[in-house]
């Protein structure tokens, strides 16, 4: 719940800052450099292989050859060679690139060897049947390109590894397609298969690289700048009395990709892991402090925060502790006695002053608390992160279900993109039923979101080309360097901009073919109309055979994730330990609920769930995760004091009640308790008029408060979920 001010105040970072954000640690960028090196050096290697390698090996052995195998012998001569095997090579050179996400050299190493295996076995297997010599033209190819079309979709339902697997034998099906090999041509594939094989390793293991701790030191630089940004962004709005009005999620995201990294980071470092994983549970401390501010400020009015609160007393802290997270570096111990003695002070005087209603206190010592939970999480040393598992389902998903699903969906998909070929005779049909395999997906909603974003992107990008090609038509080198950046580019975005991934590898492709065959106007629209061509027929399968919406399931994943909450709650409640985040996890948790929220989206045009109801659905499961995380913090720091058994008994009951609010939203409850009848225990146990210690009370109102709002908030998201539908 950082306040996005502060990101509006910032000064406008210059180009090199803005990419850096983008791709902290240059991982993306490496990836694309990776890529489009390892295309240049395949078809370099295989234009060597299919030339000057084949002259030598006519000459070496080509005699033997034509005595013993004389259908073999024909490679030697076949005349498209020159154009097969470079193609070959760069893509089994590509797809040891683009399939195994960068990690540390030895988990790339397991990852990659079984694709380069299947690649060389598959090519080989291909060229020995040869297809293409059996008299039936390119139809045995088509039929076999529907069925590895199937068996792909389905093991890229199986998990990373079968998403792997079946993705490869698509592409490489579909090459294969292309070239329809005979007898000669067969048995250049599993040479240029080991080829790209060889080149695909140099590139990735030979050359630069950036390291994950590398990676990792950049991401968390990013995290604690944003951080930075924001508090300096709330001591101007506490100077003003300004409250922040909008919120959004950079702190968030930027904590997710922390942590991601870290993980990449440790297995690189072992020696380092313990530390690292220090430093972002001490991240996560910082997050939940920033919101506790933004949180704070919201609901103070602006006369509160002057008068003999002392607002520049505050202000001065955050500007304080902005100033030393920009520096990366905690507070000096003079700083810090300074400001942390003038928040006690405001903290003791705004207990003492009578005048100020208890609700305004309350607030302020939010705000209070939160300023010292930013410093204690900078200082923090020792803590961790631990998962808490949710209750096992009653029924276990089907595992296979989802592959099973695609594969009818894709054989039935293909079949129709191919027959629609025989019958219309497409200039390039394999664009179709390709469309057909990459945009089929697991649910109704996820198809139609990935059909839409490919079938325009593409056409964006076949139209750029058409635009250009009167321009650059005849300049070989400019169309090869758009191509290659065109390339750079699409894999860097491919992830998180899909349909401009997909613009630029239709740009792309329709500019190659111009380069390779002089293809015109007519094969370049031919690349977009295609395309719609598949992705409509896709998205009327997906519709139409054994069917399955995000909406469906969404309810399900909602649930599991309320039930892992309220047994994250649980244990908070049970085994406080101020070393401990239980809450950490469901950030990461909440960010797959939200990658949802396009599907949903999509699938509004057939009568589902969806609209603004949704997002404000993600935002309140957002808000319960920063609920949760500050309930922790705040009963672990109950730890250090001793309470009365009424004190006790209250927060028992507040539990009880928080626990029978998570019962109902997960389906074994009846209905939701009360929480407004608890503030006058709540004033009771926590007095805000002196009675008790102030650093106790500030205590006691944090846990009263947070556990209060976590059952608000699981009312509202029953609210919320019940108009929703």
């Amino acid at each position: 719940m950082t306040a996005t001010e502060p990101m509006s105040q910032a000064r406008r970072p210059e180009l090199l800052e803005r990419l850096a954000d983008f791709d902290p640690g240059w991982v993306r960028l490496s990836r694309g450099l990776h890529l489009v090196a390892a295309v240049a050096a395949a078809i370099a290697a295989g234009y060597f292989l299919s030339t000057a390698g084949a002259a030598a090996v006519a000459e070496w052995i080509g005699p033997w050859l034509e005595r013993t195998v004389p259908a073999y012998a024909r490679a030697l001569a076949v005349e498209n060679r020159q154009f097969v095997v470079p193609l070959v090579t760069a893509v089994v050179a590509a797809h040891l690139i683009l399939l195994v996400m960068p990690s540390y050299r030895a988990q790339e190493l397991r990852e990659t060897r079984p694709l380069a295996l299947l690649a060389v076995l598959y090519l080989a297997g291909l060229g020995l049947a040869a297809p293409g010599s059996w008299g039936y033209g390119a139809l045995p190819m088509h039929l076999w390109w529907i069925v590895t079309i199937g068996f792909g979709l389905y093991l890229r339902g199986r998990g990373p590894q079968g998403a792997r697997f079946g993705t490869s034998i698509i592409l490489l099906t579909l090459f294969a397609v292309i070239v329809n090999p005979d007898r000669a041509m067969g048995i250049w594939l599993p040479v240029a298969a080991i080829a790209g094989v060889c080149v695909g390793y140099a590139v990735r293991f030979a050359t630069w690289r950036p390291s994950p701790v590398a990676a990792y030191r950049t991401q968390r630089a990013r995290f604690l700048e944003t951080a930075g940004e924001d508090l300096s962004a709330f001591a101007d709005m506490v100077r003003r009395g300004a409250r922040p009005t909008d919120f959004g999620h950079p702190l968030r995201r930027r904590w997710v990709a922390l942590s991601k990294s870290m993980e990449l980071a440790a297995a690189e470092s072992p020696g380092r892991s313990a530390h690292l994983a220090e430093e972002v549970a001490a991240a996560f401390r910082l997050l939940l402090a920033v919101e506790a501010i933004a949180s704070a400020l919201t609901e103070i009015d602006a006369a509160d925060l002057g008068g003999r609160f002392g607002a520049d007393r505050v202000a001065s802290a955050l500007t304080a502790l902005a100033a030393h997270i920009a520096a990366s570096e905690t507070a000096s111990d003079a700083t810090k006695a300074d400001y942390r003695d003038g928040l006690v002070r405001a903290r003791d005087e705004l207990i003492a002053d009578l005048d100020l209603s208890r609700q305004a206190k309350l607030q302020l010592i939010r705000l209070l608390t939160g300023i010292s939970r930013v410093e204690s999480a900078l200082d923090a040393v020792g803590g961790r992160i631990e998962t808490v598992e949710g209750p096992a389902p009653e029924t276990p998903p089907r595992t296979n279900a989802m592959g099973w699903r695609l594969a009818l969906q894709g054989l039935v998909a293909a079949s129709i993109t191919t027959s629609l070929n025989y019958a219309f005779h497409f200039d390039h049909a394999y664009w179709a039923t390709l469309t057909v395999a990459l945009v089929l997906n697991g649910t109704v909603g996820q198809t139609l979101a990935r059909t839409l974003r490919r079938a325009l992107g593409t056409a964006a990008g076949v139209l750029v080309a058409i635009a250009l090609n009167p321009f650059i038509g005849d300049l070989f080198v400019l169309e090869t360097v758009l191509v290659a950046i065109s390339l750079l580019v699409a894999v860097m975005v491919f992830d998180i901009r899909y349909e401009l991934a997909s613009a630029l590898i239709g740009f792309l492709v329709v500019t190659g073919l111009h380069m390779l065959e002089g293809a015109g106007q007519g094969v370049m629209l031919a690349r977009a109309y295609e395309t719609f061509i598949g992705a409509g027929v896709a998205l009327a399968v997906a519709w139409t055979v054994v069917p399955a919406f995000s909406s469906d399931q969404f309810g399900g994943k909602v649930t599991a994730f309320l039930s892992q909450c309220r047994a994250t709650f649980a244990e908070i409640g049970r085994h406080p330990n101020p070393a401990i985040d239980h809450t950490a996890p469901l950030e990461t948790e909440v960010r797959l609920l939200m990658a949802e929220l396009p599907s949903l989206e999509a699938e509004r045009w057939f009568g589902r769930t969806g609209g603004a109801g949704l997002n404000r659905l993600a935002a309140l499961l957002e808000a319960l995760v920063s609920y949760v995380g500050l309930y922790e913090r705040a009963v672990a720091g109950m730890t250090r004091i001793e309470v009365g058994e009424a004190t006790r008994a209250t927060f028992a009951d507040l539990d009880g009640r928080v626990d029978a609010a998570f019962a109902v939203l997960t389906g074994s409850g009846d209905a939701l308790p009360d929480f407004d009848d608890l503030l006058p225990k709540f004033a009771a146990v926590a007095p805000l008029d002196g009675s008790i210690p102030a650093a106790e009370a500030a205590v006691l109102v944090e846990r009263l408060y947070y556990g209060r709002r976590i059952g608000q908030t699981l009312g509202e998201l029953q609210t919320e979920w019940a108009r929703t539908g």
